[in-house]
C-alpha cells in the first residue's frame, strides 16, 4: 500500500486466488493475476486477512481456503468477518445477509462511497484499472533471451550471476550483474 496500490490490489498481489488452470475465469481477470505473478511470487497461507488503507477496509482469504473466513452484515451497515462463527456478538441487529468467502477471494468496504464490495466486482473494477495484458505482451523472458552457448549463468553467495559473452569480435565489454 506504501507504492500507491489499494488494500484490494494489495491482497491481489499478495495472495491472489488460483487462477494458472482455471478454465472458467475471465481473460481479464487472468491477465490481472499473471501480472501480479510477475510483480511478486504469491504466498499460498493459509491465512485470513484483514486490512485498511485509509479507504478500503479488506477481508480475504488464501488461495486453498484453508481457514474458514465468514460475515455478516446488518441492517444499519455493519460487515462482520471472522474465521469463527459467533465471534462478533450480534444479536441485537437485524442480520440481512451473512455468507462465507471463497478460496482467494476478498470482500471490502469502501469507506469513502460507503460501499461493500464482493469478489467479482472488486477484481472486475482491478482488472479494468490498467492494459495488464498489453503489458504482460511486452514482458521479455531473460530466462529465455539468455540461454544457449553463450550463456553460463550459475548463483554464487552474493546472488551473482555471471555472463560469458561471445567471442571478443562481437563484444566489446565482459557483463556482470549482481542482485541482492
Amino acid at each position: 500500500m506504501r507504492a500507491g496500490r489499494t488494500a484490494p490490489m494489495a491482497k491481489s498481489l499478495l495472495i491472489p486466488e488460483a487462477w494458472a488452470k482455471s478454465r472458467t475465469m475471465k481473460a481479464e481477470h487472468k491477465a490481472l493475476y499473471a501480472y501480479c505473478n510477475a510483480v511478486m511470487e504469491p504466498w499460498d497461507g493459509p491465512a485470513a486477512l484483514a486490512m485498511f488503507d485509509g479507504r478500503w477496509a479488506v477481508a480475504g482469504l488464501d488461495r486453498n481456503g484453508l481457514r474458514p473466513l465468514r460475515y455478516a452484515r446488518t441492517e444499519d451497515g455493519l460487515l462482520a468477518v471472522g474465521s469463527e462463527a459467533g465471534m462478533c456478538p450480534l444479536d441485537d441487529r437485524k442480520i440481512i445477509e451473512r455468507g462465507r468467502i471463497g478460496a482467494g477471494q476478498m470482500v471490502a468496504i469502501d469507506t469513502h462511497a460507503g460501499e461493500i464490495f464482493y469478489h467479482d466486482a472488486l477484481v472486475d473494477e482491478l482488472a479494468k484499472a490498467h492494459p495488464y495484458r498489453a503489458w504482460l505482451d511486452n514482458v521479455i523472458d531473460l530466462d529465455k533471451k539468455l540461454e544457449g552457448p553463450e550463456t553460463i549463468c550459475s548463483r554464487i553467495a552474493a546472488n551473482c550471476c555471471v555472463v560469458r559473452p561471445p567471442p571478443a569480435s562481437r563484444w566489446k565489454t565482459l557483463s556482470f550483474c549482481f542482485s541482492r
